[in-house]
C-alpha cells in the first residue's frame, strides 16, 4: 500500500498538472485571466509539495489549507476537484 506522503504527493502532482493544463488552455482566450490564477495555484501546490517532501508541512489538526475556498471563487470543476482532493486528504490524514 502506498504510504501517506506518497499518496499526498500524487494528489498534489495531479493538481499541479491540472493547473498547468488550465493555464495553457485559457491562454489567448476570453478566459485568459484564469491563466494567472492557475499559475498562482500551481505555485501554491508546489510550495505545499516541497514542504511535505522536506517534512516541514505542519499537521492539519483538522484544519484545511484554504485551497477549496480560493479555487471555489474561480476554478473550473476539474481544477476545483483536484484541489479539493488535496485539501480533503490533508485534513483527514496529515496528522
Amino acid at each position: 500500500m502506498m504510504n501517506m506522503k506518497a499518496e499526498f504527493i500524487r494528489l498534489i502532482d495531479h493538481a499541479i498538472s491540472c493547473s498547468d493544463l488550465l493555464a495553457k488552455s485559457v491562454k489567448d482566450t476570453d478566459k485568459s485571466w484564469m491563466a494567472e490564477d492557475a499559475i498562482t495555484a500551481k505555485d501554491q501546490f508546489q510550495r505545499i509539495k516541497d514542504d511535505a517532501l522536506d517534512d516541514k508541512l505542519l499537521p492539519s489538526k483538522g484544519a484545511g489549507l484554504g485551497i477549496t475556498r480560493a479555487l471555489g471563487e474561480w476554478a473550473p470543476d476539474e481544477m476545483y476537484a483536484a484541489g479539493k482532493a488535496v485539501e480533503d486528504f490533508f485534513r483527514a490524514n496529515w496528522k
